[in-house]
């Protein structure tokens, strides 16, 4: 759900003004790591809330991995198709508007040094902030607000560069982690030329060989140290690195001999390989979900609907020969839908651009106008420049203008070619900065408002237009009027009472950093084209409220038009109302519906559908008195050194469709001298796949880790570290119950640190599967039509599906 708050609320566990999702239209929420967390969506400018979505006010949505979050409004634009574009910021970039004075962090751990600059503010505020960085640092901080101090790397006295850290967001909660996320063992296999995927790897850093360098020209006797992977590219990538804390002598920190020096060089080379990972392409990989869903290879990707930001996900790159060991740097969400639009890996962070900063340059910027020494600005004409400053600008070209401070002075000059000479030419020099800004807005005011109100006045006629036919003639003719109209709104700078008889120079063409202002109708005009447009607009607004009230009037007679949340690729049968394969059908998602209610399908002009109707009512859980009766598989693994990555490659390896999983569940299945390795195979029994699977269990001696099969890869639910019998409960994601048909495999994995590696099941029947939702919904009839439908008796779920075989554009939920 997505509520809208006033700006002032301080208590957000209501609905406070109202909610929006019925008429909320493509909302995005955009996370990077250590940068820009937002919120953009449009809302139609006549909706509930539209007077209400102003900037400062709260909206709360959902977003991956934390509870609802707190987004203030920052933007809202007026389209000219008649929605409104809202951009909101995390509640986070309140501490922008902040200031820390003065303030000087002495000796203090992460979590000390966070307190200190959230306790240091000009103003108090309800942000609180945890670190586990135990690293021990200093920072005088001087007149920097805080969102800047915590995120900003090129601060050489911030966060970033005396502590480090990655950032999470929770509302008014601020954690800094030496690293977010996780390593869950999700594996991808990199596609080229794959839809809704795209990679780019950037082979121009890669160093295969390493001449080590350290203090005063010490080098290793080999020279050179070299890389694991070097035979992987054409020829070796060679690089000198200097090491100058590597040095041979008698003072503390130093080498007592150089064959001491030496293996400390081999060392710090090879790190380089195996921590900062310099033998592999920078790499960046974006997912569209959208897209790749439609595509054979969907199901090697289906696992990254399961990560947060932050987490590590290995790509193989098979025709290269290796692995790239990525991590998730951003994210788009759905807050409506609650799934990833995108996602973004790399194995590089990006570098964080301070919001606080920008927010700032926006607010100044009229300011550094005046102020900065020299600058340039693209005019509106999109070809040239605006030059200012006292600096000759350089590079030039044809028809650029340059503001020229001389005193109180503003000189405009302008690039030209006169009497076969090109250069700057004097247009006006005796106007002070005061009036050349005055006389500019002056006329940008007259012309904005001019040309507002013809574009006002034009689109309301074409919503008339779309709303009756009747109106069709009136608006034709006005839509002419207003375009004749409108090309007469033009500013000439000889009409500017202020500069008459001063511009000598210069009346055809006058730039200005408003905008290429050409020539200027007489106030007399303007005022009079604004009284037309203004009479225009009251009989249009009268047509279209006319209309809409007689709309209106008739759902009751005809029915309610629906709209459709979010459309499957898929078709329902008509005997039981599942849900089937097919690519020439899109499927709705449950639209809750009263008997007696009507509805009619129509496209957003108004034109009707033939739509099939299924209409489904509620029974019990499906899982309610089903114990599954699962079946298992052991093996004895040679104790060795495993990594979560390890694990899930070793998991996929054993081809788990067709593997035996043919014996009973065993109380105690262990190994007293090996790592050991147990899988479960769990019918469904025809069910659909389960939302939530638990277990009653314990470890043995050692810890065991938990993975579910997803249909193409292993992923981690969680660790298994109970001494004593407990009931384990595993959450599964939509997107991976998609994907599990027939049978759920569980694994558990346990590495031998004690006495025995294994797990204790409480029974032979340890798992319980929970139903996907509170309730199941049973079909009770379907029917087509193009004209309205009346919702049977005990009907509460309503499908619809249509023959299709594109997703449509834009449809926004239902009624």
């Amino acid at each position: 759900m997505i509520t809208l708050y006033n700006k002032t609320e301080t208590t957000f566990s209501h609905n406070g003004l109202g909610v929006l999702d019925e008429n909320m239209i493509s909302p995005v929420v955009h996370e990077e790591l250590n940068g820009l967390f937002s919120l953009a969506f449009d809302y139609p400018i006549h909706a509930v809330h539209s007077t209400e979505l102003m900037p400062e006010m709260l909206v709360k949505v959902p977003v991956p991995e934390l509870s609802e979050q707190l987004f203030r409004i920052a933007e809202r634009t007026d389209e000219n198709n008649g929605l409104l574009h809202i951009v909101a910021y995390h509640i986070f970039y309140d501490l922008a508007k902040n200031l820390i004075e003065d303030t000087f962090v002495v000796n203090k751990t992460g979590t000390q040094a966070l307190s200190q600059i959230l306790n240091s503010t000009q103003f108090t505020h309800r942000f609180t902030g945890t670190s586990n960085i135990t690293a021990v640092n200093n920072a005088r901080i001087v007149r920097l607000n805080p969102a800047e101090v915590l995120l900003d790397a090129d601060l050489d006295n911030g966060f970033q560069a005396r502590w480090s850290g990655e950032i999470v967001r929770d509302n008014f909660a601020i954690a800094m982690l030496t690293k977010r996320g996780s390593d869950n063992g999700v594996q991808i296999r990199d596609k080229k030329n794959l839809t809704g995927y795209q990679s780019d790897v950037d082979y121009s850093s890669v160093v295969t060989r390493i001449m080590p360098e350290g203090y005063d020209g010490l080098f290793l006797p080999e020279k050179y140290v070299d890389s694991p992977l070097i035979n992987h590219y054409v020829s070796p990538k060679i690089k000198v690195i200097k090491y100058d804390k590597v040095k041979v002598g008698e003072e503390e920190g130093e080498f007592k001999t150089k064959e001491l020096a030496y293996a400390e060089l081999r060392r710090l080379a090879n790190l380089e390989y195996s921590q900062n990972n310099l033998d592999k392409p920078i790499a960046t990989y974006e997912v569209t979900f959208a897209p790749l869903e439609k595509t054979e290879e969907y199901k090697n990707f289906s696992a990254l609907e399961t990560v947060n930001l932050g987490d590590v996900v290995s790509v193989i790159h098979e025709t290269d020969g290796f692995n790239v060991s990525a991590r998730v740097v951003a994210y788009q969400y759905d807050p409506l839908m609650q799934g990833y639009i995108s996602v973004t890996l790399g194995n590089t962070t990006p570098k964080f651009t301070d919001i606080g900063k920008d927010i700032k340059k926006v607010e100044t910027i009229s300011k550094q106008a005046q102020d900065d020494a020299n600058y340039a600005l693209t005019s509106a004409n999109g070809k040239n420049t605006n030059f200012y400053g006292t600096i000759t600008p350089n590079n030039p070209k044809l028809g650029d203008v340059w503001y020229k401070e001389n005193g109180d002075k503003l000189e405009m000059w302008v690039y030209e070619t006169r009497d076969g000479i090109t250069q700057w030419f004097p247009l006006l020099t005796d106007l002070t900065q005061e009036e050349v800004k005055q006389a500019v807005a002056q006329a940008e005011r007259e012309a904005n408002e001019a040309l507002d109100n013809a574009n006002t006045a034009f689109d309301k006629a074409v919503n008339a237009l779309n709303q009756s036919t009747r109106t069709a003639a009136q608006v034709e003719t006005l839509e002419t009027k207003v375009t004749q109209n409108t090309d007469k709104i033009t500013i000439t700078a000889s009409g500017l009472s202020k500069l008459e008889g001063r511009v000598t120079t210069a009346e055809t063409s006058i730039t200005v950093q408003a905008g290429q202002i050409a020539t200027k109708a007489t106030q007399t005009s303007v005022d009079s084209l604004t009284g037309r447009v203004t009479t225009a607009e009251s009989k249009i607004t009268q047509t279209a409220d006319t209309l809409l009230a007689t709309i209106s009037e008739t759902h009751d007679a005809i029915g309610t038009p629906f709209k459709v949340k979010s459309w499957q690729q898929g078709t329902l049968s008509t005997t039981d109302g599942s849900e089937q394969a097919a690519t020439n059908y899109l499927r709705s998602d449950y639209i809750a519906v009263n008997t007696g209610d009507k509805f009619i399908a129509q496209l957003i002009d108004g034109t009707s559908l033939t739509m099939y109707y299924h209409y489904y009512k509620t029974q019990a859980p499906s899982y309610i008195g089903y114990v599954p009766t699962a079946t298992q598989y052991v093996e004895s693994l040679a104790i060795g050194s495993y990594t979560s990555s390890t694990i899930a490659a070793y998991l996929l390896s054993k081809d788990i469709v067709n593997l035996s999983i043919t014996a009973s569940v065993l109380t105690n299945p262990y190994s007293s001298s090996t790592d050991y390795l147990t899988i479960y195979k769990i019918p469904l029994a025809g069910k659909v796949a389960p939302s939530v699977i638990t277990w009653n269990g314990r470890k043995d001696t050692s810890d065991s880790t938990v993975w579910l099969f997803t249909g193409s890869s292993w992923i981690k639910l969680g660790d298994v570290t109970a001494t004593a019998n407990t009931v384990h409960s595993w959450r599964i994601p939509a997107s991976v119950q998609a994907t599990i048909t027939e049978n759920v495999y569980i694994a558990f994995f346990s590495i031998k640190n004690g006495s025995y590696a294994g797990i204790y099941n409480a029974t032979t029947t340890p798992y319980t599967l929970s139903p996907t939702g509170t309730v199941d919904y049973v079909q009770i009839s379907y029917t087509s039509s193009s004209a309205s439908v009346t919702v049977p008796t005990n009907a509460t779920m309503m499908r619809v599906r249509k023959s299709q075989v594109s997703m449509p554009r834009r449809l926004p939920q239902a009624h």
